[in-house]
C-alpha cells in the first residue's frame, strides 16, 4: 500500500483484523490473529501473535499502512502481555521497528524477549504450559519514541515456540 495517511490509532476492537491500517507479512500459516481480551479490561480486542502454536523460527509481522512523515515527540505506544511456556522453550522475540522510507528498510527501535525464567522484556506474568490468554492485570504498556520522519511501524514476531 503505497497511500499515505494519519498515523494509524487502533484498538483492535473492530470485526475486522488486522485493522483497515494494518496488514500481516507471513508465509504458510498466519499465527497473528484478533484476540478477544483487551488491556487492562478495556475495549473488546487485542492483537495475538500465537507463539504457542508457531513452530520455532517462524517470523511474521503485523505492519502499519504508510502514514504521512511523523514529526518530532512522536510516540509509537501500545499495551503488551506475555507468559513464557517453559525453560525447556524460547525465547520468544517481538521487534518494534521503524521506517522512514514506506518500508524499504527498517530501524530497530526495540528487541523484547520473552524468557522462561521471568526476565525478559515481554514477561508480564509466570509461566504456564496450557496457552495463555492474559488477566487485566497482566498488561504492560510500551512507549517508543518514532524517528522524526517514520511513516511506517512493524511488529515482527519471532517464536521461540514458547507462549
Amino acid at each position: 500500500n503505497t497511500s499515505v495517511s494519519a498515523a494509524p490509532c487502533d484498538d483492535f476492537s473492530g470485526v475486522k483484523f488486522p485493522p483497515a491500517s494494518m496488514y500481516e507479512e507471513f508465509s504458510g500459516t498466519n499465527y497473528w490473529t484478533k484476540n478477544s481480551v483487551s488491556a487492562y479490561g478495556i475495549g473488546t480486542g487485542s492483537a495475538k501473535f500465537d507463539f504457542y502454536s508457531a513452530s520455532v523460527g517462524t517470523v511474521q509481522s503485523l505492519v502499519s499502512n504508510n502514514f504521512t512523515n511523523a514529526a518530532a515527540n512522536t510516540y509509537l505506544t501500545f499495551d503488551e502481555a506475555y507468559a513464557p511456556y517453559s525453560s525447556s522453550f524460547g525465547p520468544d522475540t517481538l521487534v518494534v521497528e521503524a521506517s522512514s522510507n514506506l518500508g524499504v528498510s527498517y530501524t530497530e527501535l526495540a528487541t523484547l524477549l520473552g524468557k522462561a525464567d521471568g526476565t525478559g522484556e515481554l514477561n508480564t506474568a509466570p509461566a504456564t504450559t496450557s496457552a495463555f490468554l492474559p488477566l487485566n492485570s497482566q498488561w504492560r504498556p510500551n512507549i517508543y519514541t518514532l524517528p522524526s520522519g517514520t511513516n511506517k511501524v512493524r511488529l515482527k514476531a519471532k517464536s521461540g515456540f514458547g507462549n
